[in-house]
């Protein structure tokens, strides 16, 4: 998953939460894992942890949710 070092750094995914197809008031499980993991994903000296390893299936190493596209490729199927 990515790293954000700081708020500002996490902008990019918080642009793709916004054009998310879950409702606002929706828990979004990508979105807490990110928030509740993100310091953990390297220890005291800087390396990877097998926490950032797992979580890398959630939002890649780019910043990009994984779960996003196979959400708006569900509302597209619905909408059919």
């Amino acid at each position: 998953m990515a790293y954000f070092a700081n708020g500002s750094e996490g902008d990019y995914l918080d642009a793709q939460c916004c054009e998310c197809v879950l409702p606002d008031d929706a828990p979004c499980p990508i979105l807490f894992m990110q928030m509740t993991y993100n310091y953990e994903q390297f220890d005291n000296h800087g390396e990877r942890t097998k926490i950032s390893d797992v979580m890398n299936c959630l939002v890649n190493y780019k910043g990009v949710c994984q779960m996003k596209p196979l959400l708006d490729k569900l509302k597209v199927l619905r909408s059919v």
